[in-house]
């Protein structure tokens, strides 16, 4: 799963991906930076659960719409 949101007013982004490592586990990577391309910052987060990062990225969302952004993409990956 991938989310992306954009802040129209100061040009900044933020993406979200919630996916299962090598070995089953889970974590989030979190991506932001302005859209300028210039000092963006990566976090890999593990979770315990696919569903605690589905948590994680509800609260992730209510935090980056309170700040200005708004959400622009979803993707969604098949399961193998």
């Amino acid at each position: 799963m991938l989310l992306h949101w954009r802040n129209k007013q100061n040009a900044r982004y933020y993406t979200v991906s919630l996916q299962q490592d090598l070995f089953g586990g889970w974590a989030l990577s979190l991506f932001w930076g302005s859209g300028e391309g210039k000092n963006g910052r990566v976090v890999h987060q593990p979770v315990a659960s696919e569903k605690d990062g589905l948590l994680a990225i509800r609260d992730i969302s209510a935090r980056r719409e309170a700040h200005g952004y708004e959400l622009v993409d979803v993707s969604f990956q098949s399961r193998r």
